[in-house]
């Protein structure tokens, strides 16, 4: 009886407890020590990734950020083997970008310090490359139009003016928004919507400040006579007229226009030729001046068509030293290892016309391997002397959709002779002579407003080499 009343009658707070599992305790005891380790081995790996990287930034806000540097840190961005020392880049982004953060005074386009970031990387490459350039997406995609004959602009060709480092209209499209709006020959664009293109990459200048959406338009700063004027400038989606063919009044000659190398002038050449064949022309006059080249390619497949295959060719001084392989030899492509691609004919065509091409000082590139190679094989030309532009430019899509352009090789005639900075010689010079309003800059542009042909006295002299 009294263990029950004891039962019964005991206080609340003194009822027997259930035992705590042994496990429970044993786990209970452990945390402190998982959470003390994880601890450690987070300041471990802090520490250790301090080590490796060989510095640690900290903050301050408007005063920048404090880098302290292991004894060990190579803070120079070359690295020892000569190239980019990227984790030394990347630290400086950093810190340049903290600081950008915390003290700038406007927003920052995050776009527009990206690309930048990348021209600038192309531009530095070195100072012998002018030509390297960067793409975003966008002008990418522009660029890609632009090879098919095909762009949104506003229907000029430019080149950098040596004086003042603006771009130089060379041609005006006749049926394009330039034209419309008084754009002229021979006038520089210095600025557009007052951005100043004088200390920009000519690539650059186009692709992002003049060139744009057809619908939309730029507000241009031109020189012209030395007077500045400002012109509201459209833009269009422009259709590149490459080659225009005629028979020449009173000869029978026909005249070839080729004002550059786009995808879309192959065809619109081996057109126009057999046109002109076919209107009887005994010989034709191909007109390059003014011709600042384009597809290495599409100049190859143009000469494959009016070469025989199989034409052995003079190597060097030794006009006893040819190469006899049995195929007409175009063009040898030279790289940075020192081995050579070659490129030979192949279509089976040869179309047996004779040829003189005319040349001034802006034929170059493409324009320039065009009169080489057919003056190796006995061809003449007439004119002034070529650019001397013997190097290669190679384009690469980027995994965004972006793009890069460096000079990638240098190429050699089929004679052997490497014209880069030197050009080329025609046979017979001849310096061009003005008539009425017609200036150099003024002639052989397909899409632009013709000229009359029978008073430039280069193509007359070229006329004159094909009846002889």
């Amino acid at each position: 009886m009294n263990e029950d009343y004891n039962e019964m009658n005991a206080a609340p707070d003194l009822q027997p407890q259930p035992a705590v599992p042994a496990t429970l305790e044993k786990q209970r005891s452990l945390w402190p020590g998982i959470i003390a380790g994880f601890l450690l081995g987070v300041i471990a790996v802090t520490i250790g990734l301090i080590l490796w990287q060989g510095y640690v930034m900290i903050p301050m806000g408007k005063l920048g950020v404090l880098t302290i540097r292991m004894p060990y840190y190579n803070d120079s961005v070359v690295a020892d083997d000569g190239s980019l020392n990227t984790t030394e880049i990347n630290r400086k982004m950093e810190e340049i970008q903290d600081l950008v953060e915390k003290a700038y005074l406007y927003d920052a386009d995050p776009k527009r310090v990206s690309d930048g970031i990348f021209t600038g990387m192309l531009y530095g490459l070195t100072d012998q490359d002018k030509y390297a350039q960067y793409y975003s997406a966008e002008a990418f995609e522009e660029e890609n139009k632009r090879n098919n004959g095909a762009y949104d602009g506003i229907g000029v060709t430019v080149q950098t003016d040596e004086e003042t480092g603006g771009m130089l209209v060379v041609s005006v499209n006749s049926q394009g928004p330039a034209k419309a709006a008084g754009i002229q020959v021979d006038d520089v664009i210095i600025e557009a919507d007052g951005t100043d293109l004088t200390d920009m990459p000519l690539d650059e200048a186009i692709s992002e400040h003049v060139k744009g959406p057809a619908g939309t338009s730029v507000v241009l700063t031109i020189l012209r006579d030395g007077e500045k004027i400002e012109l509201t400038v459209g833009r269009a989606t422009i259709r590149d007229i490459t080659v225009r063919g005629t028979m020449i009044a009173d000869t029978a000659a026909g005249y070839i226009s080729v004002t550059g190398f786009t995808r879309s002038t192959e065809g619109e050449f081996k057109k126009v030729w057999q046109e002109l064949e076919e209107s009887g022309a005994d010989g034709l006059v191909i007109d390059l001046r003014n011709n600042g080249g384009g597809d290495m390619d599409v100049s190859l497949r143009m000469l494959d068509f009016i070469l025989d295959d199989h034409i052995s060719v003079s190597v060097g001084e030794d006009p006893q030293s040819q190469k006899t392989d049995g195929k007409t030899l175009l063009l040898s492509v030279e790289g940075r290892t020192g081995r050579s691609t070659e490129y030979y004919a192949s279509d089976k065509d040869h179309h047996k016309l004779p040829v003189v091409v005319v040349v001034n000082g802006r034929s170059a590139s493409a324009s320039e391997i065009f009169t080489g190679v057919l003056m190796d094989y006995g061809y003449c030309s007439v004119g002034e002397k070529t650019f001397g532009k013997g190097i290669v430019q190679s384009v690469y899509r980027l995994s965004d959709n972006s793009g890069v352009k460096f000079t990638t090789d240098q190429y050699i005639l089929p004679g052997g002779e490497k014209i880069h900075g030197v050009g080329i010689e025609p046979t017979v010079q001849v310096e061009f002579e003005e008539f009425g309003e017609v200036t150099a800059s003024l002639v052989n542009f397909a899409s632009g407003e013709e000229t009359d042909i029978l008073q430039d006295n280069q193509i007359m002299k070229a006329v004159e080499m094909l009846e002889q």
